[in-house]
């Protein structure tokens, strides 16, 4: 009888594995690790205040208040992804709770949800009730169902707060380092050179991995990047 469950419940995991793959996995393949989306933000917002910085406020542009602008800018970066990443953990957590709860309470009402979930993945008759019989006789793997099949979180992509800190960190530092060797070693319009160049190389990753169309990512990021250096520009102009 084991051995009869065990076998069924392979059957179940190489079902459920190919119905993710179906109808999620083209989606959750074209994202982004959250680290890595994390840095490229970190890296895209670093350049745009680095442009408003060099237009509107030139007198931050010494070495001693500058180091300590950019200090706490990559300080808050860091800190403050790792905390979107610990509220996001916060609410898997209660996510967890909620539903360990209802599989211990309300078990006849959870055996209504999976039948009602596996029909409509084409599952009928004795098949259906012997998916579900197995899945109920395993608190886990019901907790895990139900998170991922009813409430569509997959548990793996939950990532640690600190590698989404670090990660912002890193784009955040490498493109303030980039940014401030333009200042410092190109003319004055090397600046914004070097960050439409950054710019672009930005749009291109994120197109690559979200499967979208590169030239159209790049024109939308060059063309909002030069709206924002314009309107600096102007506005300050118009102030002054």
């Amino acid at each position: 009888m084991n051995k009869m469950k065990e076998s069924l419940w392979s059957q179940i995991g190489r079902f459920l594995q190919f119905h993710k793959k179906s109808v999620s996995s083209d989606f959750l393949e074209s994202e982004m690790p959250p680290p890595y989306t994390h840095a490229l933000l970190a890296a895209k917002e670093s350049t745009l205040l680095f442009w408003i910085l060099y237009l509107a406020f030139p007198s931050l542009f010494f070495p001693i208040p500058l180091v300590i602008f950019l200090g706490g800018w990559l300080l808050w970066k860091m800190l403050f992804s790792s905390y979107m990443g610990w509220e996001k953990l916060q609410r898997l957590h209660r996510i967890i709770k909620k539903e360990e709860w209802e599989i211990t309470h309300h078990r006849p009402q959870e055996r209504k949800e999976l039948l009602r979930i596996y029909q409509a993945k084409g599952l009928s008759g004795k098949l259906l009730d012997e998916v579900v019989d197995v899945l109920m006789a395993n608190d886990n793997r019901l907790l895990q169902v139900m998170i991922e099949e009813e409430m569509g979180i997959v548990l793996e992509s939950y990532d640690h707060p600190l590698t989404l800190g670090i990660g912002a960190f890193l784009g955040a530092f490498a493109s303030s380092l980039l940014m401030l060797l333009a200042f410092f070693f190109l003319p004055a319009w090397g600046i914004f050179a070097l960050g439409l160049l950054l710019m672009g190389t930005y749009a291109y990753i994120s197109a690559y991995f979200a499967k979208n169309k590169v030239a159209a990512s790049i024109l939308w990021h060059e063309g909002i990047s030069l709206v924002i250096i314009s309107s600096t520009y102007f506005l300050k102009t118009w102030i002054s």
